[in-house]
């Protein structure tokens, strides 16, 4: 009888270590740099309120690690703007780009456990109103 405790007990102790595995492939932004860069534009609380979004968006996909969210700059924001601006409405767009790590169980769109570097993120809002995200990927 007390082997089996023991067994049991060592059985249970694995199933709460490979727990603890499964929840590093859940998206970790704790660490991730936030490069502002430098903007006429915009303000760091312009900037932060469109980073939450990129953060919420990430937290939906298998992605294990995101390494950095960084400002793409007034230009690119500004040609995006000029360029989306027929086709969404929006005043003001503002662009950033990311590398993340894909998790050990992605799937789908993703390659497992790989690095994704450039991925470019598009926000847009009218008013200095709630900025909204409309797309994302690579170019």
């Amino acid at each position: 009888m007390k082997r089996i405790a023991i067994f049991l007990m060592t059985l249970l102790v694995i199933a709460a270590v490979c727990s603890g595995c499964v929840k590093a492939d859940k998206p970790n932004t704790k660490n991730t740099v936030i490069d502002y860069g430098t903007s006429d534009i915009y303000t760091k609380e312009d900037m932060n309120s469109a980073i939450e979004l990129i953060k919420k968006q990430i937290n939906g996909w298998e992605v294990a690690k995101v390494y950095n969210i960084r400002y793409a700059g007034d230009d690119i924001s500004t040609d995006e703007t000029e360029y989306y601006q027929a086709d969404y409405g929006y005043d003001e767009v503002i662009a950033f780009t990311s590398d993340f790590h894909t998790a050990f169980n992605a799937g789908g769109a993703w390659n497992r456990n790989e690095d994704y570097d450039g991925w470019i993120w598009l926000l847009g809002r009218n008013d200095k109103g709630n900025w909204e995200l409309y797309d994302w990927g690579w170019w």
